[in-house]
C-alpha cells in the first residue's frame, strides 16, 4: 500500500470473508492493522491471516480493504478465490 497526503493521519487495514457463490459475508469484518503516516508519502506491506474456514464444498474470498478514521473506503482488493477446509483437517 502507498498512501499519499496523509502525514499524520490513520488509517486502518480491515479484513473479512466471503461466500463466493453468493457473495455474502460469512466473517465478519475485522481490523488487521492501524497506520499512522509519518510523511506526505508513506509506503507498507502488510501480511494478512485468516482463520481456517470449514466448507470443503464451498468457495470463498478474502476482503481486504483500508479506510480512514471516518470510515471512508481507500482502497479495497479482493482475493482468487479458494475452497474451505474439512472440519477434520482443523487441529483443535
Amino acid at each position: 500500500m502507498v498512501l499519499h497526503g496523509f502525514n499524520g493521519d490513520r488509517v486502518l487495514l480491515g479484513r473479512s470473508v466471503y461466500d463466493n457463490a453468493g457473495k455474502q459475508r460469512v466473517l465478519p469484518a475485522r481490523t488487521q492493522a492501524i497506520w499512522t503516516g509519518n510523511a506526505p508519502t508513506d509506503q507498507w506491506i502488510a501480511e494478512v491471516w485468516l482463520e481456517p474456514i470449514v466448507g470443503p464444498h464451498r468457495r470463498f474470498f478474502a476482503r481486504v480493504e483500508i479506510r480512514d478514521d471516518h470510515g471512508v473506503l481507500l482502497a479495497l482488493a479482493d482475493s482468487a478465490p479458494f475452497r474451505g477446509l474439512s472440519a477434520d483437517k482443523i487441529a483443535p
